[in-house]
């Protein structure tokens, strides 16, 4: 039988009214959470306790779109079995490239969504399983509905440099 404890996971910190090291994390939210004692379960509301919402870091992810070019060269650099691998591999460009999408990728400072253009693009390459992996692997499952959104993205982009806007562009980049 599932019980509040069930809810509330380490690590845990003391009490403020029990003393006990049982106080941790009990509900999350998008910008906040709320903390619970597995002991005492305080903040109990049937007690008239209120909740203390404590609150998340801004997030602060960028939404970068590779093109199907990277995708190819940082594939053809990491797969020795591709035709082009020991043209690309003397690049290292895209070796640096592929290592700081992924490291960015993993802290969650950045989003690369994957678009049905490569898919198009891809599916007839004859290593069509190796580029859906590469731009499976930034992409998190997070897509853009079409070809046309980067195209409007990169339109106001190219808009907002035009008048000056640095601080709401949305810009293609390098990293590097």
């Amino acid at each position: 039988m599932l019980s509040l404890k069930d809810f509330i996971h380490g690590p845990y910190i003391k009490c403020p009214k029990c003393g006990k090291n049982s106080f941790s994390v009990s509900i999350m939210c998008d910008h906040h959470y709320f903390r619970r004692c597995t002991e005492c379960f305080y903040p109990d509301p049937s007690k008239g306790e209120k909740g203390v919402k404590y609150p998340l870091p801004k997030l602060n992810k960028k939404v970068i779109y590779i093109d199907q070019f990277a995708i190819s060269n940082m594939m053809k650099f990491l797969n020795p079995s591709a035709k082009s691998h020991k043209k690309v591999k003397g690049d290292i460009f895209w070796g640096k490239l592929f290592r700081q999408l992924h490291t960015l990728c993993k802290l969650q400072l950045i989003i690369c969504p994957d678009s049905d253009m490569h898919e198009a693009e891809s599916l007839l390459a004859p290593y069509y399983k190796p580029l859906k992996r590469i731009y499976e692997l930034f992409s998190h499952s997070i897509s853009f509905k079409s070809h046309e959104t980067i195209k409007l993205f990169q339109i106001i982009g190219q808009f907002n440099i035009w008048m000056g806007d640095t601080k709401n562009m949305i810009l293609m980049f390098r990293i590097l």
